[in-house]
């Protein structure tokens, strides 16, 4: 009995027809019908985006001519080079006249380069000013006003170096004018208008100069008054507390030593003793010296001492006497004992007491000096002005 089923090696009858005779050419290939908009193939891969600007025409209209491309962006212009103070280096004797004239600066080889610092001292003295005015604290304002120094002084040394810059060039364009005049020829328009660049310049960096020392000036004084003001209401509300050491030598000498204080209680302590306060926080605790061969330096050359940072003996409390204000002192606590000048300096953990004597200190005292001292802190602790503790060293 034939089955209907067809036998597993049977082509299908639809599907024969299609299959091509041995040696046959295949027919072409069919492009595959577009899909419609809203059913896109999963797979297909997005035709890659443009990277100029396609310019289609209408649908159904047949172009005569492509759309012209819009022009093209100009190059962008190349940045200005700042001027080079270096002069150009010559070229080989063989490839200039051995007697040409230096050329002259230009306008442009001429143009000031205002330190960056510059613009920058307003903004730090206004900032400086607002930070000691905002927190009660001692340290950060001291702080401030020290960071306010420094950009002082690097702007000053950058404007020196500017100026010299200009005077190289004053002395470059005289070369050549001289140069000119030996050959005979006009250069009167040129040195003319070069040094008109120059003075220009020079003017307007110390007028720069002048407006940011001011601006520093200003800044300075109103810290002065604001850390005056704060330390004198510090010295009422807290005593500072001392431990005041006496050690007996033979022959009846004595060596003072006082414990040292806390930065805030040095501070205050020397508005107590001398109703001046520190140019610096950690006056008391900076005994850094630049030569290790030479005595300990008793200032900061900042404040008004712009020379001798190690003065003699004798010489010191005048020094102290034309700073109204502010000491620049550096490890070291000055004392006034009925005309003679004590030093409490630095020694550790310790300050000693160190009188003036002639050009030089002595920390070895007498009887008598060492108890005239001690009778000078006892009667500020009577006043309420400081705690005294006594003891032996």
């Amino acid at each position: 009995m034939a089955s209907d089923f067809p036998s597993p090696d049977a082509t299908p009858p639809m599907e024969a027809a299609a299959i091509p005779a041995a040696g046959a050419t295949p027919p072409p290939v069919m492009a595959r019908p577009a899909l419609p908009i809203e059913g896109l193939d999963p797979d297909a891969t997005p035709p890659p985006g443009p990277t100029q600007p396609v310019f289609l025409t209408p649908p159904g209209a047949t172009p005569h001519h492509l759309s012209e491309a819009p022009p093209a962006l100009p190059p962008p212009e190349p940045e200005p080079r700042p001027p080079d103070a270096t002069p150009p280096m010559s070229a080989p004797a063989d490839a200039n006249d051995a007697h040409a004239t230096p050329p002259l600066l230009g306008d442009d080889e001429a143009i000031m380069v205002l330190p960056p610092a510059i613009f920058d001292m307003q903004a730090a003295a206004h900032s400086a000013v607002a930070l000691a005015r905002s927190a009660e604290a001692l340290e950060p304002s001291f702080t401030a006003w020290e960071a306010l120094r420094g950009e002082q002084r690097r702007a000053m040394r950058a404007i020196e170096a500017e100026l010299r810059r200009i005077e190289e060039q004053g002395v470059l364009l005289l070369r050549a004018v001289r140069a000119a005049v030996e050959r005979h020829q006009d250069s009167d328009a040129v040195a003319t208008s070069a040094e008109a660049t120059l003075s220009g310049a020079r003017a307007e960096l110390l007028r720069q100069r002048e407006q940011a020392e001011l601006a520093v000036a200003q800044a300075s004084e109103a810290i002065r008054a604001e850390l005056s003001a704060r330390v004198g209401r510090r010295a009422t509300l807290v005593k500072p507390q001392l431990r005041l050491m006496v050690r007996s030598l033979p022959g009846g000498r004595r060596i003072l030593h006082l414990a040292r204080p806390s930065p805030d209680d040095a501070v205050v302590l020397l508005h107590i003793f001398c109703r001046r306060i520190p140019s610096r926080f950690g006056y008391l605790f900076d005994d850094s010296t630049d030569d290790p061969l030479l005595p300990a330096e008793l200032f900061f050359a900042e404040e008004g001492v712009d020379g001798d940072t190690r003065p003699a003996a004798d010489a010191f409390l005048q020094h102290l006497q034309r700073l109204p204000t502010v000491w620049p002192i550096k490890a070291i606590v000055p004392l006034l004992v009925d005309g003679l000048l004590v030093l409490w300096r630095a020694r550790g953990a310790v300050l000693e007491a160190e009188l003036a004597d002639g050009p030089s200190f002595r920390n070895l005292l007498t009887e008598h000096e060492a108890e005239r001292i001690v009778g000078q802190l006892l009667g500020l602790k009577l006043e309420g002005q400081l705690g005294l503790e006594l003891a032996r060293g």
